[in-house]
């Protein structure tokens, strides 16, 4: 809804109940403009957007489509990873570019078209959308009062307190703001961190123990550059005077790692 067009004429692949379109859009497509728009931020998993143009390069190369079709990644963020500060962010425009792979940031959305994007200072044709729409705290959490400071929930940086006595927030729907004026990301995780250490302050009051140390802001995450590479990234999100951020270059190790990191979260937390 906030922005005209986006749900009717692009696949949300941000809702996994938009994934099965997506994929059948995609097995479907003969060639053209495959566009990935990033329409507000932020959002979860800072890279995938740039992950998911990696991907569908891949997938295209693979039907031999690659030559008669066009990828281009735009974002309304000034840059491509703001977390990542300019050296991350020109990286990834590295990656993308030796993809053949177009991008553009700072775009203004004014509306989505069935066959375009219209920013403010032009048009964007595409034959297939594929959209990061803007995101939003479930009305739930906005009715409970926890977001009264603004779009998300405040908590404390070090213990993921609230400004309601016992009531705690971890995962997308919090706000950390950095040194530098910028929201931590939004990662999984991070999600998990924060949930492990909230877990344990909870379990220590309840059973007059040690409480665990303050949650500190660091954490690694991966980023797949295609079917068997992957890079390894690492922040230390609450340094000052900005975040510390550092990119292993990727191959086929992280990529492993990555697999290995998806399995046992699955079967640790659903047994799959």
């Amino acid at each position: 809804d906030l922005v005209p067009g986006l749900a009717e004429n692009g696949h949300d692949v941000w809702d996994i109940a938009g994934v099965p379109a997506a994929t059948e859009a995609l097995a479907q497509f003969d060639g053209g403009r495959i566009v990935v728009l990033i329409a507000g931020a932020p959002y979860p998993c800072p890279p995938a957007p740039y992950e998911c143009a990696m991907h569908i390069h891949e997938h295209l190369r693979e039907r031999s489509l690659r030559d008669r079709s066009e990828i281009t990644v735009s974002t309304v963020q000034p840059m491509l990873m703001p977390n990542a500060g300019r050296e991350g962010s020109d990286w990834m425009g590295e990656q993308l570019t030796e993809r053949g792979i177009e991008y553009r940031v700072a775009s203004k959305i004014e509306r989505v078209e069935p066959d375009r994007v219209v920013f403010a200072e032009n048009d964007l044709e595409f034959d297939l959308l594929v959209t990061v729409p803007p995101h939003r705290a479930p009305e739930v959490v906005k009715t409970s009062g926890l977001t009264s400071d603004g779009e998300w929930v405040a908590v404390d940086p070090a213990t993921l307190a609230t400004s309601y006595p016992n009531v705690f927030g971890v995962g997308d729907v919090t706000q950390i703001l950095l040194a530098n004026g910028l929201p931590l990301p939004k990662a999984g995780v991070m999600a998990e961190l924060e949930g492990a250490r909230v877990a344990a302050a909870i379990a220590a009051d309840l059973q007059g123990g040690t409480m665990p140390p303050p949650f500190d802001g660091t954490g690694a995450c991966f980023i797949e550059m295609g079917p068997a590479s992957a890079a390894l990234v690492h922040g230390n999100w609450y340094a000052t005077p900005e975040p510390q951020v550092s990119i292993a270059e990727p191959d086929a190790k992280h990529a492993a790692e990555k697999r290995a990191f998806e399995s046992e979260r699955l079967e640790r937390w659903f047994g799959a």
